[in-house]
């Protein structure tokens, strides 16, 4: 069993399974992740699929906060300090969640 999300195009299940189905989904924010995971057990591990073929995975290492700046729908680059005023608007504030791997 599962719960399907329509405003953000995943299907979350017990094993955790998350698939996107649409090309343009909105990027999700962290009231809807939070939102998301309330109701999971929180001794669960959090593991991060490489892409959404899922070609790999990896457990969740760490978690800090900078900017991003898209250069696609789908791919860009986070900024260290110093680059955040040069790009102005089109950096947006965003948490990351790195990998072990």
């Amino acid at each position: 069993m599962g719960v399907w999300s329509k405003s953000y195009g995943i299907w979350v299940t017990s094993r955790i399974v998350a698939v996107q189905v649409r090309l343009r989904l909105p990027k999700m924010k962290v009231k809807r992740l939070t939102e998301i995971l309330k109701g999971l057990d929180p001794e669960r591990i959090i593991i991060l699929q490489k892409d959404s073929e899922g070609n790999g995975y990896s457990p969740l290492y760490g978690v800090y906060t900078s900017n991003y700046v898209a250069e696609t729908t789908f791919s860009g680059y986070v900024l260290t300090k110093e680059e955040v005023e040069e790009y102005g608007e089109e950096a947006e504030k965003a948490v990351i969640l790195e990998p072990i791997n």
